[in-house]
């Protein structure tokens, strides 16, 4: 997916590297479209460092995470850096001092 060019309106742009559930995205670019969000989700890749360059936060929002390698490249590649408090992640990231983390409202395990 090239970004060059892409326009927007307003200085956010939210993006959603890889794909997950069909039905959670849909629901998901709808709520971005009725909220006046910008919106990528590139679907998979098989360049998903590629993206991360582009980041200023890289948030990781996952309801389940055996280790969190995202988590270890957001912080090699020095991003600022928000993820659920579920599973692992909560040993790989000291709230406040490595990243931010939060309360994951749909869990199935962790925090």
């Amino acid at each position: 997916m090239d970004l060059k060019n892409t326009t927007f309106s307003g200085g956010l742009i939210f993006i959603i590297v890889g794909n997950g559930e069909e039905e959670e995205e849909e629901e998901i670019k709808r709520y971005a479209g009725e909220n006046g969000l910008n919106l990528i989700v590139t679907g998979w890749t098989n360049t998903p460092y590629s993206y991360l360059k582009i980041f200023d936060v890289a948030v990781l929002l996952s309801r389940w995470e055996g280790f969190g390698l995202a988590i270890a490249e957001y912080m090699a590649a020095e991003k600022n850096l928000v993820a659920t408090r579920v599973d692992a992640i909560p040993t790989i990231v000291d709230d406040g001092v490595d990243g931010r983390t939060r309360k994951c409202r749909f869990s199935s395990g962790g925090g």
